[in-house]
């Protein structure tokens, strides 16, 4: 595993919460990766600012300690090997998203303080790029 750093930003409407991650040569390298062993023609889109998302369109319960973690310096790992998974974008057409997982018990218990659930298995991920 590999770690990475970042900070943590809460959305006004209590939804949403990502960790923006600092800038990163390992997703670069990933990126870069892809176009190397599949020798693909198509182009990796680039993410604009790298980030996880710590919570998505919930609600917490415990709306008082959203801002609490604004700011807040955190670090997780990135597990090796890109993932990938075609999808369909709003008009229909396909998309595939690539990814790292990467996982980070402090992202635990943000959620489980805000009256969420916990993740299911506790990994989350960072989007490296999408082809269409």
């Amino acid at each position: 595993m590999y770690p990475a750093t970042g900070t943590i930003e809460c959305g006004g409407s209590y939804r949403w919460m990502v960790l923006n991650l600092d800038p990163s040569d390992l997703q670069r390298y990933y990126a870069a990766l892809y176009h190397l062993e599949s020798l693909r023609q198509d182009k990796l889109g680039r993410v604009k600012t790298p980030h996880v998302t710590i919570v998505r369109n919930e609600l917490p319960p415990n709306k008082s300690l959203w801002r609490t973690f604004a700011g807040e310096r955190v670090t997780l790992q990135y597990l090796p090997g890109v993932q990938s998974a075609l999808k369909r974008d709003s008009l229909g057409r396909p998309v595939t998203y690539h990814w790292l997982n990467v996982v980070c018990e402090r992202f635990e218990e943000i959620r489980t303080s805000l009256g969420l659930p916990r993740n299911s298995d506790g990994i989350y991920h960072t989007t490296i790029g999408v082809t269409r």
